[in-house]
């Protein structure tokens, strides 16, 4: 039941998803640019050469895996390339807390499935431990690295993979909510986001809500 009820709420997110990448940039005031201070913490890192793809399906799209190693980190993320010639509109799918990342790649998958890239940026380390006291300086390291490695993404999709520059869009939920500002406020490449649940208990929500909208 609660796998049922996260595929219908992902699924009902969908038009509002691609929404993100069809409206006209015009429709809304350009964002005031940050600090150039704080910009310089999230400047993205160098697109090594080596990064190195393993192709795992192939469906209407194909899903690549692989891993950016970076700043003495590898974060692992996934490709989901439609299958058509030319320039594709590029969303990143930010990650949630916690889990195994199913929310996530259900998102990835339906815009996959209609002709729109996505990459699927993985948590490579848990920020919050449960059973530790939270280390501050750990958690603005892992969400530096982690929209860096976005941002540095984006670059590789544009250069190698047939994503269009001028089509770039973000979904975050729950912690990706945290990460996908940073990420639009450092990336002017991005001009639409769907973000939802900022530090919510989506797990929870869709399994005790008696809202029948939601579900």
């Amino acid at each position: 039941m609660m796998r049922k009820r996260l595929v219908f709420a992902l699924t009902a997110m969908l038009p509002l998803m691609m929404s993100c990448i069809s409206l006209s940039a015009g429709a809304y005031r350009p964002a005031l640019p940050i600090p150039a201070e704080i910009a310089q913490r999230y400047e993205p890192f160098a697109v090594p050469e080596n990064i190195k793809l393993k192709k795992t399906k192939e469906y209407s799209y194909t899903l690549y895996e692989g891993n950016l190693d970076v700043n003495s980190v590898s974060i692992p993320f996934q490709y989901y390339r439609p299958h058509y010639a030319g320039k594709q509109p590029l969303v990143v799918v930010f990650p949630i807390l916690g889990g195994g990342g199913e929310a996530e790649r259900i998102v990835a998958r339906s815009l996959a499935r209609n002709d729109v890239a996505a990459i699927y940026v993985g948590r490579y380390m848990k920020p919050l431990p449960r059973k530790e006291p939270v280390d501050p300086a750990a958690v603005e390291k892992f969400a530096r690295n982690m929209v860096s490695g976005a941002r540095t993404l984006v670059t590789w999709a544009i250069a190698n993979q047939d994503a269009n520059p001028d089509h770039v869009g973000l979904v975050g939920i729950s912690m990706g909510w945290f990460l996908g500002t940073n990420l639009l406020a450092t990336d002017s490449r991005l001009s639409r986001a769907v973000l939802l649940l900022a530090g919510a208990d989506m797990a929870g929500i869709l399994e005790k809500t008696e809202t029948a909208e939601l579900v």
